[in-house]
């Protein structure tokens, strides 16, 4: 099924209110009297309808919101108890300021890590076999650059 945006159902609600809604003077100026009063069923039920869709949508979007907030904050506590091997990788994306870090798929740590979303392999193509280039997520990178104590930095 295809996702409209939210404005298009907002439109298209705004503009069956008008019409159900208006005064008559108003509606007869744009020739659309008749078919309010012929089919005031039809659109009460379909404004219901998209009332209905756009409460869903902005249900969703506001669960969707209150998701991602405390999942990230989930995640940052995550950086609070990074064991040594954890943060002499992570040191290494800090220190250097950058972004991308050769590491082994073959690290149970850099797959820890992987796994717990704070950094990400962003290469299918590797160097020396094992090695691949893993990006740090950007949400770590500015937490990381701004608690630089956690890695033992400063």
């Amino acid at each position: 099924m295809m996702k409209m945006p939210l404005r298009y159902f907002v439109g298209l609600a705004a503009a069956l209110g008008f019409v159900l809604l208006a005064p008559a003077t108003i509606i007869s100026r744009f020739g659309l009297l008749k078919y309010r009063e012929e089919g005031k069923l039809y659109l009460g039920l379909s404004l219901i309808l998209l009332g209905a869709i756009i409460t869903s949508q902005v249900i969703g979007w506001i669960a969707q919101t209150c998701k991602n907030h405390f999942r990230l904050g989930a995640m940052k506590k995550r950086l609070n108890i990074l064991t040594t091997e954890e943060k002499n990788i992570l040191r290494e994306y800090i220190e250097g300021q950058t972004r991308t870090v050769n590491l082994s798929i073959q690290s149970g740590v850099v797959n820890g890590l992987e796994h717990d979303k704070i950094i990400y392999r962003s290469a299918n193509v590797s160097s020396f076999f094992t090695n691949f280039a893993y990006n740090i997520q950007p949400w770590a990178w500015n937490y990381l650059n701004q608690h630089r104590d956690l890695l033992g930095l400063d």
